[in-house]
């Protein structure tokens, strides 16, 4: 899959997310998500890691409802970065329940780490990470 070289805004958006995270990373949280709305408003998530159950709650979650909260709905750009320990990061693809719920709000372009051990990046349309929606065609 070919990645769209990221803009000034969109690298703001993956430093910006990389430093909540690098300030933030705890033993409940250790990924923040970050995105863009059409307005050009910016959000921010943590994800919540409860270790004794099935509760918790991805970052790009926690970034949507701060969006919600806010009476905005549009996503241009979303982002997830994983802290790795000793100043290292990984940018995430989206899982399958975050990629459908943003999906919700627009076709977002969605920033994704171009190699695994390299820290460059690009970005796609979430509609070509997800190709085949299961609701496409439902009345």
């Amino acid at each position: 899959m070919e990645l769209l070289e990221l803009d000034r805004e969109d690298r703001q958006l993956l430093e910006r997310t990389r430093r909540l995270i690098g300030q933030r990373h705890s033993k409940i949280s250790g990924v923040s998500a970050g995105l863009r709305t059409s307005r050009r408003s910016v959000f921010f998530g943590l994800s919540i890691d409860a270790r004794t159950s099935t509760v918790g709650t991805c970052a790009e979650f926690a970034a949507i409802g701060s969006m919600l909260t806010k009476g905005e709905s549009k996503i241009k750009t979303i982002v997830a970065i994983s802290y790795k320990g000793k100043g290292r990061y990984r940018i995430l693809p989206p899982c399958g329940k975050c990629r459908d719920l943003a999906r919700q709000f627009g076709d977002p372009y969605v920033i994704l780490q171009k190699e695994k051990e390299s820290g460059e990046a690009g970005k796609v349309r979430l509609s070509k990470l997800v190709p085949f929606p299961w609701d496409e065609g439902l009345s």
